[in-house]
């Protein structure tokens, strides 16, 4: 009757919506399809009864919104898997105040298509008659355990086709023999696509950052990543040493720093480790110097993020580009953070440490950037001897570093401890490593320049991340270490 509201899920292209709309109904459509609710407004635009056309997937609304929430006095499904089970069969019921029907198919033959297709070679894609009737059955079965007497009805259709040998000769083509997509052009476009969605979550993190710590970050520079217990072994101060040898370089030339670097550091230290203190300290005041010295605006950037925990980190791993996983080799059990950075399609520049030997395994040395020793070299270093002093004797880069640390930096604090710890032991090798690095970090950034590789590299990261899958973990597992059968 007129004014009576109803709802049409998974409406198609609005064809009962239309009919409802013409009776003085009004009516709302909703589809999963956006192509779908374009459609069905263009047919729904000549009538004047109220209309709505929402695009949405019915299994995640509530029906408590908008402009479901007054309820309906008729709910619909024709054909549409959006009423599939009893879930969704409980939810449309309770959307409306009297009557719910819903269409689907039984059983589904098509002997002429079929026919036709084996006659050309090509083997007919069936419909699961199966699946359909239990499908069916599940829908019935779920009405009736809601305390309903369900009204069925079974309809025997036979559609016949009117179209013509060429046209239908040419729908066949369409459908079955289309040409193959440009790969080039749908790659490109995939990383192009990939680029967008890493700048949006750049833009979010620095909203973040800019929200609750005050700080704006430079979104055009990359977005170069530490975050991780601070620990000597996992070698943040050889991170701050190769900002101190780019702050350097920039003072001497600005001309030759063409881009932009935000390191951005985040790290928590044990309540007793003092030098961990000290490297956290000293971060700070290389931070607080480089932001405030106008050679660097635009070209480089040093924030330690506040409080590192799990809320802050879920901003910051999608927006990280270069992800620093810089431990020396043989000290990281595994590391996780890696592993989430990858995913998220960041780039390693890291030592074969840890979980970085599984990527590497899957990525190559063409999609990551090693530096440094390997564990065996370190340990035979160390049995031969090892003497940092004489690499910063004969090495002028890494000397200038070493004492610019001595000096100090903008507040006034010297840190000729943690100079004096390098030239006097060293344990975690931080000056053999130092040139390796930098040569690493020169590596990633011309490598960032061509934004198109870079993003096929980010790609491959992310879609070979899966080797670290729980479930093929606990695989592993179950056949080398348990050996007991699994599924």
């Amino acid at each position: 009757t007129p004014g009576c509201r109803v709802i049409d899920i998974g409406c198609g292209v609005g064809k009962y919506g239309a009919y409802l709309a013409g009776l003085g109904c009004d009516v709302t459509l909703t589809d999963i399809s956006e192509n779908m609710i374009a459609h069905a407004r263009e047919n729904m635009a000549p009538y004047k009864t109220p209309w709505h056309a929402v695009c949405c997937d019915f299994n995640e609304i509530s029906g408590r919104e908008e402009p479901f929430a007054e309820g309906f006095d008729l709910a619909i499904s024709t054909m549409s898997p959006a009423i599939h089970d009893a879930a969704t069969v409980i939810k449309m019921s309770r959307m409306t105040r009297s009557w719910c029907f819903t269409a689907n198919f039984y059983e589904w033959r098509q002997p002429l298509r079929d026919a036709l297709m084996k006659e050309i070679g090509i083997e007919p894609r069936p419909k699961h008659t199966g699946d359909l009737k239990a499908g069916c059955a599940a829908l019935i079965q779920a009405v009736t355990d809601g305390g309903y007497v369900p009204q069925v009805k079974y309809v025997d259709y036979n559609w016949s086709d009117k179209r013509g040998a060429e046209e239908m000769a040419e729908y066949m083509r369409r459908n079955y023999f289309a040409e193959e997509p440009d790969a080039d052009a749908l790659c490109a476009a995939a990383l192009e696509r990939l680029g967008e969605i890493k700048r949006l979550n750049k833009l979010d993190f620095a909203a973040y950052v800019r929200r609750t710590q005050g700080v704006t970050l430079n979104t055009d520079a990359i977005f170069d990543v530490q975050v991780k217990r601070l620990h000597e072994y996992k070698r943040q101060l050889l991170n701050a040493m190769d900002i101190i040898y780019l702050y350097e370089r920039l003072r001497d030339d600005p001309g030759s720093f063409t881009q932009p670097q935000t390191f951005l550091f985040g790290a928590k230290a044990a309540p007793g480790y003092a030098v961990a203190k000290r490297i956290i300290r000293l971060i700070n005041s290389l931070a607080g110097e480089i932001n405030r010295d106008p050679i660097c605006r635009d070209r480089l950037q040093v924030v330690f993020l506040e409080n590192y925990r799990v809320s802050l980190a879920e901003h910051l791993m999608p927006a990280s580009e270069v992800s620093r996983q810089i431990s020396t080799a043989g000290k990281e059990a595994s590391g996780t953070g890696n592993m989430k950075f990858m995913m998220n399609g960041a780039l390693t520049v890291g030592t074969l440490d840890g979980a970085n030997v599984e990527m590497h395994e899957v990525l190559g040395d063409e999609n990551m950037f090693l530096f440094g020793l390997r564990a065996d070299e370190v340990v035979r270093l160390k049995a031969e001897g090892y003497e940092p002093r004489k690499l910063y004797e004969r090495d002028d880069t890494l000397r200038r570093v070493v004492d610019r640390l001595r000096r100090g930096f903008g507040d006034g604090v010297s840190y000729a401890d943690l100079a004096d710890r390098l030239l006097t032991g060293d344990e975690y090798m931080l000056l053999q490593d130092f040139a390796s690095y930098c040569l690493a970090g020169q590596r990633m950034r011309a490598n960032y320049a061509d934004r198109s590789d870079w993003n096929r590299k980010s790609l491959l990261n992310i879609a070979r991340s899966g080797i670290f899958a729980a479930d093929r973990a606990v695989a592993q597992y179950a056949d080398e270490i348990w050996h007991v059968n699994h599924k």
